[in-house]
């Protein structure tokens, strides 16, 4: 199989599955994160040595890479997405929750995902 259907079925079949619970549950330790991202390219090239640096198979088609997923950050998106939805929400408590965090949330709010 090429490197382009290996990350295509990784994307599809394995990053889909932890993209659902990562939505929905807590995030797992950020060494974790990694250990899962480990797999996933070890998966990738047959448990051998990388053949081309992760960072450049993270890039876009387009810009020479293959798309591969970057976990870490796919579960920070999720949080942020997260917490965009809650401040969205129009109840009394996530103003009590604003009021109490020592960061200003509005920069969360401004960007769409």
């Amino acid at each position: 199989m090429t490197l382009y259907g290996k990350v295509t079925i990784i994307n599809i079949f394995v990053i889909s599955q932890l993209v659902y619970k990562l939505s929905v549950l807590p995030s797992p330790s950020e060494e974790m994160l990694m250990q899962i991202n480990k797999l996933l390219f070890e998966c990738v090239w047959n448990a051998k040595p990388d053949k081309v640096k992760r960072s450049s198979m993270k890039l876009l088609k387009e810009k020479g890479g293959v798309s591969a997923l970057n976990i870490v950050l796919k579960d920070q998106a999720l949080k942020i997405i997260w917490v965009q939805r809650i401040m969205r929400a129009e109840n009394t408590w996530n103003i009590k929750i604003q009021n109490k965090l020592p960061v200003n949330l509005n920069l969360f709010l401004e960007y769409e995902f």
